[in-house]
């Protein structure tokens, strides 16, 4: 399913957001017959593309004013055993890193995006 929160008038702030979601999700996993529920900024196969632009730190030199560019989809701590995607290095997303505690961002990278290499540790 699909939904927008009214982040004009209400959940202004990524506490509020992720508050609201942890709710949606703990409900979810209490219907019957539910294995694993999870939320994701965009839905998988969907034609919208979110994406972000980066440097690596100490990575290669890039000509002023360029970023790296990549895909991006935020998601719940749930998403990649809810989906059935298996984690190959690192670890898995979990409440250390909700906007609810105010963690350090983190991300997971697929294979296309690390080019082979190990992105653990990588800034």
């Amino acid at each position: 399913m699909e939904m927008e929160l009214p982040t004009d008038t209400q959940y202004k702030d990524g506490r509020s957001q992720s508050a609201f979601f942890a709710q949606v999700i703990e409900r979810a996993q209490a219907l019957p017959g539910v294995k694993s529920a999870a939320v994701t900024s965009v839905l998988p196969l969907h034609a919208q593309d979110q994406r972000a632009r980066f440097l690596i730190e100490n990575g290669a030199a890039l000509p002023p004013n360029e970023r790296l560019q990549s895909d991006m989809r935020r998601v719940s701590a749930s998403y990649f055993q809810t989906m059935g995607i298996a984690l190959k290095r690192g670890r898995l997303l979990d409440r250390r890193d909700s906007a609810a505690v105010s963690a350090p961002m983190v991300g997971l990278v697929d294979e296309a995006l690390s080019g082979g290499s190990s992105p653990i540790g990588i800034r």
